[in-house]
């Protein structure tokens, strides 16, 4: 047995099983996907599932009625900023993102937003963020489809405290303003 599964109504076929071993004198089956496998989302009524069975001379076929399945959000990995770390003052923070959707792919610069502490600073999977204060900080990442269903992460970040270091030699003063 093969069995089978289309998004748009048999335009498009992906392959489940194969060689699955008949069952006797039943006329059902739970298929469980392997951790990590998906499928597509459909439009309405549109998905089907397909079986095909062969005893090695004939083959038959089956066909599902329409079902839907729902469109899933993208899914998003956060590079940076890395969630609990602390960045030195004074440098623009870096912002690294990427995602991708089961129904879209690889989604435009146009499907990521980014702000940090509420201030949007646009999109594209990499910014960077200027002059942050030392303190903390949340970056938020949001990650939204052609179907309009939304991912969103965000990452709880520290900027130290801008320090100036210490000397080795004292400033000397000579009454010139140089």
């Amino acid at each position: 047995h093969t069995v089978q599964y289309s998004y748009d109504n048999g335009g498009h076929w992906q392959t489940l099983a194969m060689d699955m071993p008949p069952l006797p004198d039943t006329n059902s089956l739970t298929l469980v996907l392997p951790t990590g496998a998906s499928i597509r989302g459909s439009a309405p009524n549109a998905a089907r599932i397909r079986v095909m069975a062969t005893d090695g001379y004939n083959t038959t076929t089956a066909l599902s009625a329409g079902f839907t399945v729902l469109n899933r959000a993208p899914q998003v990995t956060l590079a940076a900023p890395l969630a609990g770390s602390s960045y030195p003052a004074g440098n623009a923070l870096p912002l690294s993102a990427s995602a991708i959707d089961q129904e879209d792919g690889v989604l435009p610069d146009s499907a990521y937003q980014w702000s940090v502490d509420g201030q949007l600073l646009g999109d594209s999977p990499q910014r960077s963020a200027p002059g942050l204060g030392g303190g903390s900080h949340t970056a938020v990442i949001t990650v939204t489809d052609s179907a309009a269903a939304r991912a969103v992460v965000n990452a709880n970040f520290t900027v130290l405290p801008l320090a100036i270091g210490e000397s080795v030699t004292a400033p000397v003063v000579d009454g010139f303003c140089e």
